[in-house]
């Protein structure tokens, strides 16, 4: 009861002090430094390894297990998960708090090094990825269409118009675009055709990397006019690809693609 007593008995001492409890308070408050994005720095670290074309089950026995089993025993190291989709393999390394994530990632690296030769040729440099929060996105949209608008033309209208439109505002440093996949083709080699027709997979792949191109002939002129001259031969369909000629045999007949493969497009 001592401290009703004292303010009872004297208000004007009790009303300073309270006021410079509260002068002292709001001047804590106007020090603080304040971050729409605080810079947090996460103890955690990601391996991320390219491998085009290979399948969920090719990626993790050949780069996920083999990463996984050099960078598990890293120190201070608390929890680790991965993830092997198509082409891609994710190997994220949560630390403790307090690592320095500077020698973490050193030692990462190092540890990688190791395993570099034994990784699958057509595989990438794993990537040593750190988590930035100030670099996560400040505003997320989603797009729909109730006209019947499918995907890739949502994508399409997201890329050419949105995106150009949101970087062109102040402060914005960049806007990147999501879902939707763009789409493309796809080669299945039927093993048992492509061997009756007796052609090989390399020529299969040089007839494909020189039939698919669009070559530029220069230009002629006509008096004060230039006509550009363009050989166009990118495909554009399913239909053109399976009907490009791969080989055409001493009696006269020809191998088209679609004889030895079926062409599929679908989002990458």
């Amino acid at each position: 009861m001592r401290l009703v007593d004292f303010s009872v008995k004297r208000p004007v001492a009790t009303l300073m002090m309270n006021l410079v409890i509260v002068a002292v308070g709001l001047f804590a408050v106007y020090q603080l430094k304040m971050d729409l994005i605080p810079d947090v720095k996460y103890p955690t670290l990601t391996v991320v390894t390219a491998y085009a074309g290979a399948s969920p089950e090719d990626v993790e026995k050949q780069v996920t297990d083999l990463v996984e089993s050099v960078v598990s025993t890293v120190s201070d190291l608390k929890e680790i998960k991965s993830t092997s989709s198509k082409g891609m393999s994710a190997i994220q390394l949560e630390f403790n708090w307090g690592t320095d994530m500077g020698e973490a990632a050193n030692e990462v690296r190092d540890r990688l090094d190791r395993i570099r030769d034994y990784l699958p040729e057509d595989a990438d440099e794993p990537m040593i990825l750190k988590l930035d929060i100030s670099q996560m996105p400040a505003i997320v949209f989603s797009l729909s269409s109730d006209i019947g608008r499918d995907q890739q033309e949502m994508r399409r209208i997201a890329e050419d118009i949105i995106k150009p439109y949101f970087e062109s505002i102040d402060g914005v440093a960049s806007a990147n675009v999501l879902g939707a996949w763009p789409l493309e083709y796809k080669i299945l080699v039927d093993r048992e055709r492509i061997i009756a027709q007796r052609i090989s997979l390399d020529k299969l792949m040089m007839k494909l990397l020189y039939e698919n191109l669009d070559v530029s002939g220069g230009f002629i002129k006509r008096g004060d006019r230039e006509i550009i001259v363009r050989s166009i031969g990118e495909f554009k369909t399913p239909e053109e690809i399976e009907s490009m000629v791969i080989d055409v045999k001493a009696d006269g007949s020809v191998i088209h693609l679609g004889d030895i493969a079926d062409v599929v497009f679908e989002q990458q």
